[in-house]
């Protein structure tokens, strides 16, 4: 007889439900509600052709996290709103977590490995320092 593999329930997990375990939040529509209003906005200013856009982007979506593209590409009133809220800063992607500027590509990355951006995802962000 074979032993049953401790992933085997992961795996059917993942397939039936296309989402990693992780991700699946078991709770009452009250606590679903709670989760819902206190998700942060984020706002990722792109470029279409930017390589740091796109590495964000998928660490954002590997943590199951939604947010709100704003391509620059060819929207100068877009590009003027992202300078002026990432005082003079150019260059994308600059990242918005409910109105907290966190930077580019670089910044969400150490954050990440610092593991404090999951407290910002999860609104805690006044429990945070640097």
């Amino acid at each position: 007889m074979q032993a049953k593999s401790p992933f085997a329930s992961y795996f059917y997990t993942a397939l039936v439900f296309r989402v990693p375990p992780c991700h699946i939040r078991h709770g009452t529509q009250e606590s679903e509600k709670a989760w819902k209003m206190t998700a942060p906005q984020i706002d990722i200013y792109t470029d279409m052709l930017c390589s740091y856009c796109a590495l964000a982007k998928r660490l954002l979506k590997a943590k199951n996290i939604s947010f709100h593209e704003i391509d620059v590409t060819s929207d100068s009133n877009a590009g003027a709103e992202m300078r002026k809220r990432a005082e003079g800063r150019r260059t994308v992607p600059q990242i918005f977590i409910d109105d907290m500027h966190i930077g580019g590509y670089d910044d969400l990355y150490l954050l990440d490995k610092k593991g404090l951006l999951d407290p910002l995802l999860a609104g805690q962000s006044d429990n945070l320092s640097s």
